[in-house]
């Protein structure tokens, strides 16, 4: 009799657990079939986009179509870390050159965030970052902190080293654990040399964190440009950023903003480099660097859901297209939109930002 009592008891305890294990199966099912992302960009005019609707666009995994069934605008981003080429290519000239630009462009993005939107700046040259002011509101404070920055003392005997890798890996480091809208603003030249760690190592951890990578590129990005040739003045005015592609100058930068759900600005608006740039210039300078900025600042968050037979596919990330809607027999709208060319695994490996 009691033998039949605890087998009655073990059935029903093995009932219960099996009965608690499947929706613990549901729930790692629901969680992979929703994707989130943010979207933002500029319309053809170079405003951002505000206000769409769902039908304004649909969303592509994998060639096929997947319904958008949320979207919310959001304010943001709560984050921006402005991380600082402080190598000798962009320091020598520490009165002019590419650093003046550095220092107005740094001020502008400090005046012109968010009054919700904490700031914090970073020097890099050598794999070691310096000079970090930790998340600011103080707007005065973080002014100070720049103009108080000696890049000589900073990263003395670095000689002409630009270890972007390692920098942007400290930079996710340090905004780990991501928030939404979380963003790097950086500074650069764009030139890489000695990082231990690779590109594929950052894109992976870039993707996976949520983080999005904005970036304005200085003169010693690429070499210059013909005098007088059509790209040499579109690529630093046109708010179609994208358009720094066609020059066949790769930097690492372009494809992490890219894939990141980033963008970049190139300056272009001086033929030698940034040395006493016309008032026309500086216009062009401000304009493009306002228009990057605008899209950092608003953005959409975009959920999609995947069909059933798509989600064991999650184990590896995912690309993902979203296309502007047109009407038939309307014209292209020329939006610019910027968000994650990669809809990361599921569940995502850690990421190593050691």
């Amino acid at each position: 009799m009691m033998r039949t009592f605890l087998t009655t008891q073990r059935l029903t305890l093995l009932s219960f657990a099996l009965l608690l294990a499947a929706p613990l199966a549901g729930q790692t099912h629901d969680i992979c079939a929703e994707a989130s992302v943010l979207l933002s960009g500029i319309d053809a005019s170079g405003a951002a986009l505000a206000n769409l609707q769902p039908t304004d666009f649909h969303a592509e995994v994998k060639g096929h179509i997947v319904p958008i069934t949320s979207m919310l605008a959001y304010r943001g981003p709560k984050r921006v870390l402005i991380l600082i080429d402080a190598s000798r290519r962009m320091t020598k000239e520490p009165r002019s050159g590419p650093w003046q630009l550095i220092g107005m462009l740094t001020k502008d993005a400090i005046h012109n965030a968010s009054p919700k939107t904490s700031l914090a700046i970073a020097f890099y040259a050598t794999g070691d970052v310096a000079g970090y002011s930790g998340f600011l509101s103080d707007r005065n404070q973080l002014i100070a902190q720049f103009d108080g920055v000696n890049t000589e003392q900073m990263f003395a005997g670095r000689k002409y080293n630009s270890q972007l890798f390692d920098a942007l890996q400290w930079a996710l480091n340090t905004l780990a654990p991501a928030q939404a809208g979380d963003s790097i603003y950086l500074l650069t030249g764009g030139e890489e040399s000695r990082s231990r760690a690779s590109l594929a190592e950052v894109r992976q951890n870039l993707l996976h964190s949520g983080v999005r990578l904005f970036s304005y590129l200085l003169p010693a990005a690429r070499p210059p440009l013909p005098p007088g040739s059509v790209l040499h003045d579109i690529v630093g005015t046109s708010p179609h950023i994208g358009l720094f592609e066609p020059l066949a100058v790769y930097t690492p930068v372009l494809e992490l903003a890219r894939d990141s759900g980033g963008n970049i600005a190139v300056e272009a608006a001086t033929r030698n480099g940034f040395v006493n740039p016309s008032p026309v210039g500086l216009k062009l300078i401000e304009f493009s660097e306002d228009t990057l900025f605008r899209q950092m600042q608003t953005a959409l968050r975009i959920e999609v859901t995947l069909p059933p037979e798509m989600i064991p596919s999650r184990s590896k990330p995912l690309p993902l297209l979203i296309v502007p809607t047109v009407a038939p027999g309307q014209a292209h709208r020329g939006w610019v939109m910027n968000y994650p060319k990669l809809i990361p695994a599921c569940p995502a490996p850690a990421a190593d930002l050691n």
